[in-house]
Order: C-alpha cells, then sequence, then structure tokens
C-alpha cells in the first residue's frame, strides 16, 4: 500500500519503456510491410530509407531471422507507443489524485469539526477502498476496529504527561508517538494506546496494541531514547519482563528504535508495511 497508489505503476511503465528503447535500438532498421498476392499467399519486405533518402525495400520472406526481428520491431514500437501514452495519463493522474484519508478530509473541513474526535466520523470503507486494500484485508481491518474501539484498561501512570490529542482524539505523551498514530491512521491500522497487560506478575503498558489475523494481540514498543544510558538500562528491563512470557521481537513485540525521542517517518512508515500490516 501506497500513499500514492500510481508511483510503483509509473516506476514499472519507466522500467518497460527503457527495456522497449534499448531492445529497438539494436533491431534493424524499417518497417515490416506484407502484401498478399492473388492466391492470398503473404510476401513481407523490409521497407527503409537510405543513406540519400531513396525508399527501399527487400523481400525477406525467405529469412526467417531477418522477418523475426523486423515483426518484434512492430511489436515493440506499438508497446512504445501505448506506454508512453500510459506514462503520460499516470502522470496526470498523479498530480490530481487526493488520498482519502483523515488527513486530506479534515483538512476540507470547517472550523465547526476543530476538536471532534474523527474516529467517529470516518468511514472505513471508504478509506480502504481508496488505499487498494484487498477485500479480505478490508474485512479483517473493520473487525479489528470494532476491538479497538472496545473498552480497555488503559495506563493510568503520569497522566499529566498526556498533552498531545492525536486526530481519533487519543490523548498521548510524544510528539513521536503521535507522529506514529497519525502514520497508523494513515495507513487504516486500528490501535489500542498503552492498554494495560499483565506479564509474569507485572503490570506493564505498551504503547500501541493490535489484533492479529487470529484475534492475538501484538505491541509496539517506541524506544525513542536510545542515546540516554539510564533509558537504556530501564528498557533492557522491560524487554526482559516482555521476553520472560515469550513476548520478543521475534513473536509478539515489534520494537521501534531513535534517540532524541525524533524518530523518522519512512522509519516508521516500513515498520507499518513491513512488521504491522503483515500480520493483520
Amino acid at each position: 500500500m501506497n500513499a500514492d497508489p500510481f508511483r510503483k505503476l509509473a516506476e514499472l511503465t519507466e522500467e518497460a519503456l527503457i527495456t522497449c528503447k534499448a531492445e529497438l535500438s539494436m533491431l534493424p532498421d524499417g518497417n515490416l510491410i506484407c502484401w498478399h498476392d492473388k492466391n492470398g499467399r503473404p510476401h513481407y519486405y523490409q521497407a527503409y530509407c537510405d543513406l540519400d533518402g531513396t525508399y527501399r525495400r527487400k523481400g525477406i520472406g525467405k529469412k526467417p531471422a531477418v522477418l523475426q526481428a523486423m515483426a518484434r520491431k512492430g511489436y515493440l514500437e506499438a508497446a512504445q507507443d501505448i506506454l508512453e501514452g500510459n506514462l503520460a495519463a499516470i502522470t496526470q493522474a498523479q498530480a490530481a489524485y487526493v488520498p482519502c484519508d483523515t488527513e486530506h478530509i479534515n483538512a476540507r473541513l470547517g472550523k465547526a469539526f476543530a476538536g471532534l474526535p474523527t474516529d467517529q466520523l470516518e468511514n472505513t470503507q471508504v478509506a480502504l477502498v481508496f488505499l487498494g486494500i484487498n477485500e479480505d484485508l478490508q474485512r479483517r481491518l473493520v473487525q479489528h476496529e470494532q476491538w479497538a474501539r472496545e473498552p480497555y484498561e488503559r495506563s493510568q501512570k503520569y497522566p499529566e504527561n498526556l498533552t498531545l490529542r492525536a486526530s481519533n482524539g487519543t490523548m498521548m505523551r510524544s510528539k513521536s508517538e503521535l507522529l506514529i498514530a497519525e502514520r497508523l491512521a494513515r495507513f487504516q491500522v486500528p490501535y489500542r494506546y498503552e492498554q494495560v497487560i499483565m506479564v509474569g506478575g507485572c503490570e506493564m503498558a505498551p504503547d500501541f496494541t493490535f489484533q492479529d489475523r487470529n484475534g492475538d494481540e501484538f505491541y509496539l514498543e517506541f524506544c525513542g531514547m536510545m542515546d540516554d544510558p539510564g533509558y537504556v538500562e530501564g528498557f533492557k528491563s522491560r524487554r526482559q519482563i516482555y521476553e520472560s512470557a515469550g513476548i520478543c521481537a521475534w513473536n509478539r513485540m515489534i520494537y521501534l528504535f531513535a534517540t532524541g525521542n525524533e524518530i523518522d517517518l519512512e522509519d516508521i512508515d516500513e515498520v507499518i508495511q513491513k512488521k504491522i500490516m503483515p500480520r493483520l
């Protein structure tokens, strides 16, 4: 899934054009022509202009290799014509395309909508169609969304630090967590924020909890201060608790590391697309 559904198609079209042009440059000059005699038998010729501009043609019916090369040239020239037209159309569509997602819908709403939790306004089916998600995943995401809206126990630690509001109304602690939440919303991934879970007798609250296709929960922890030795020691302790219950990086836990509590947008998208969405 891509924020620009035309990008990959444009890349593939450009690659096909390059391949066509490369092969065409190695094929014979001229064009293939054919006429049928009174008995309906085809006669093939290579038509071309020589160096002084004189039009010429020579029979190639008894030269299967040349005939095949000229036929191939005609095919590739037709393909090139279609690909060039398609690329122009894709470029035009890219310029006009607007994703039907929360970000762009909210941008078109008036001041009367400011401050309202958009999770009560969204139409999941509309957003999923425009993201190009297949029917099976659409159905599962709707189920995940219902799960995410069910009541759950949320961490009550340090409520004074919950100062940032996500577009769905969830209050969060850091700009990086807020950015992760908005990218999850962009990809229509339902989540629970700081859901309390019991792990080995300890109360834990992973930053984000998800539901996989089997109905089991898995987690994302944003570790944003890995340049702070004290923070790293705390992370090691939390990881040990998780792993004692089988919640580890190769099973039900996804770690997203950063320094200075700053995160790169591309890193978030990569984690969502490669580690989270395949499980949904």
